[in-house]
């Protein structure tokens, strides 16, 4: 825990009117080091929360008096508890709870019942999210102060200046009151000058003066560390001249507007090229400054360069969409096997039942045989005329129905039913199988696993996604295990045959190959779809870059297949040919040594 969030015991405040639920959540999160405190209803959490700051409050969402949901609503309009996580809890997984409660203001939903090792996972992740924010929080407040700082003391140095000046004025007027006194006025003046030029030319911001037409008038040393330049080789240039070729106008055209209106440049979002060709995000602030009469003279402001403050954003954005895929893996894993579990046990029974029924249909079929037999010996001995009347009639009817009816026919008939119904029963257990083998739930450690069978029961998996628009031709070569994450290995091919099915307009093929090549295993799914543009084919691995209509892609599928088979130290790499089709090869190292150095690779 100490890992993720540095306070020395956090504090969780668990949520349920279940004793016994809170009982076991208590003993699991103060096993694991936190401190717990417990609340019977929501009236109760909100009582609790007048005198205590959990760090994570844990809520259930069905409870009695007021829901979870409810509560978490009050909880998020009060502005001295809206900052403290929120992670619901529920027994059941339904949407438009989980939607309404993302809407209130919740982080995360977990169901019930849940793993320690789960739910510990999921409040360090939130925790250190929540330090992550009140850390970034904090650093644009202490910049904000600076710049604030810096605007007060430009105002002071004007000032200062405009002052000194005047006293220098005043002292040459008076020249004849001595050589001397005019030597301590100019002393005075510089030291006050040099006092603040050495205070803006050390601060980390890049200090900026220009005239009305955006002409660089000063630069203070800064500008180096932000763009490459010295002061003395941007002097005379304009901030368009160091922006990129496509954002240039757009930039001249701001400035223009707001020259012509006489505002200030606030928070102003931009980039910039340094000199070594590589792209710098900028931040300007300046304020207009104007002459006696009121013309506007220029600008004076501060550039700051917030290229890793976007890049820490944009790894938050990447990291919650990973959280939010890998959540959605697991959740589908589990529900895989629960169903995979429900339907084995009816179909065990129907299966055995069925075996039994068609010995049951043998054995009656030998029972109606020999009753046959009986009636014609019976007739061909006594003969027809020794028989009694009435026993003759009940003999005559039941050959009679049993040449109407066709009893032949419908025992061989019954038997093919029987088969049809065992060959159904076998392919759903092969399905369970499939989902079995797909969704391996719990899994936290490698293990050897057959690439062959681990694509068979993903294409069972998908098989109602491609079998409408493709035919599926599979290349299995001799291959030896792989020491991988089966899941999460499934998850790969799971995307790449949805993505090549979906490339496929109305009727195409999917072919798979496989094959040993020293210390690899190498797998090829390619396919006859669309194909890929030229200029798309370096951003598809890309986390959100994607193709497909708005609605119908998170673009994560490739990132996060990209990411898994880095991890497993292996390579991915696509070929494809717009209209022709696609083909992605992806290598996996057999050496289990080089995957164990990784550890666990869902931490």
């Amino acid at each position: 825990m100490e890992k993720l969030y540095k306070k020395q015991q956090a504090t969780i405040l668990v949520v349920d009117d279940s004793k016994t639920l809170c009982a076991i959540i208590k003993k699991m999160l103060s096993e694991n080091g936190f401190a717990v405190i417990i609340a019977s209803n929501g009236y109760k959490c909100l009582e609790i929360l007048e005198t205590e700051e959990p760090d994570l409050i844990l809520l259930d969402i069905v409870m009695h008096k007021i829901n979870g949901i409810e509560v978490c609503k009050k909880i998020k309009t009060d502005q001295r508890y809206k900052n403290i996580p929120v992670l619901l809890m529920s027994s059941k997984e339904d949407v438009d709870k989980k939607l309404e409660g993302f809407e209130a203001g919740a982080v995360d939903y977990i169901i019930k019942p849940f793993m320690a090792k789960e739910l510990t996972a999921r409040i360090l992740v939130h925790l250190r999210l929540r330090t992550l924010l009140q850390n970034l929080e904090c650093e644009v407040s202490k910049r904000q102060q600076a710049e604030n700082k810096l605007l007060k003391y430009s105002t002071q140095l004007e000032k200062k200046v405009t002052e000194r000046t005047a006293e220098l004025v005043y002292a040459n007027k008076h020249l004849e009151t001595g050589i001397e006194d005019q030597k301590k006025t100019q002393y005075s003046l510089e030291k006050s000058k040099k006092k603040y030029r050495d205070l803006v030319e050390t601060i980390g911001e890049w200090i900026w003066e220009m005239n009305a037409d955006g002409v660089f008038t000063y630069a203070s040393p800064s500008i180096f560390k932000i763009t490459g330049y010295k002061p003395e080789e941007i002097l005379g240039k304009t901030p368009f001249d160091l922006t990129p070729p496509e954002e240039s106008e757009k930039a001249a055209r701001l400035f223009r507007e707001k020259k012509a209106n006489k505002k200030s440049l606030k928070w102003l979002e931009h980039n910039y090229l340094h000199k070594n060709g590589n792209s710098v995000i900028v931040e300007t602030n300046g304020a207009p400054f104007f002459d006696s009469k009121g013309n506007l003279l220029g600008y004076r402001g501060v550039n700051r360069d917030i290229t890793e403050k976007k890049q820490i954003e944009k790894e938050k954005k990447k990291l919650k969409a990973q959280l939010l895929q890998s959540e959605k893996m697991a959740s589908i894993g589990q529900l895989a096997a629960g169903v995979a579990h429900e339907i084995n046990n009816p179909t065990g029974f129907v299966s055995s039942n069925l075996n039994s029924f068609s010995d049951y249909v043998d054995d009656i079929k030998t029972l109606l045989s020999k009753y046959n037999k009986l009636i014609k010996t019976s007739m061909k001995t006594v003969g027809i005329k020794n028989i009694p009347p009435p026993v003759g009639k009940q003999l005559d009817d039941i050959l009679e129905f049993e040449e109407k009816v066709d009893i032949n026919f419908i025992l061989d008939d019954t038997k093919k039913l029987i088969e049809d119904c065992i060959e159904g029963t076998d392919r759903i257990k092969n399905i369970v199988t499939s989902m079995k083998n797909f969704a391996h739930p719990g899994e936290n450690k490698p293990s050897y696993s057959n690439i062959n069978k681990n694509i068979d029961s993903t294409l069972n998996i998908v098989w109602n996604e491609i079998k409408y628009k493709a035919k599926v031709i599979k290349h299995y070569g001799d291959i030896p295990e792989v020491l991988c994450y089966s899941q999460q290995i499934n998850q790969v091919f799971m995307n790449l045959l949805v993505n090549a099915a979906q490339s496929i307009q109305e009727k195409g093929t999917i072919t798979i190959s496989t094959r040993a090549d020293k210390n690899y295993v190498e797998i090829e799914i390619s396919d006859t779809g669309s194909g890929i543009k030229v200029e798309h084919l370096s951003k598809i691995f890309d986390p959100f870059f994607t193709t497909k209509d708005v609605g119908k892609g998170t673009g994560m599928g490739l990132n996060v297949s990209y990411n898994i088979i880095k991890k497993h130290n292996g390579t991915i790499d696509v070929k494809s040919k717009e209209k022709e089709g696609t083909t992605f090869t992806i290598r996996l190292n057999t050496d289990n040594s080089i995957l164990n150095n990784y550890g666990d690779l869902n931490e």
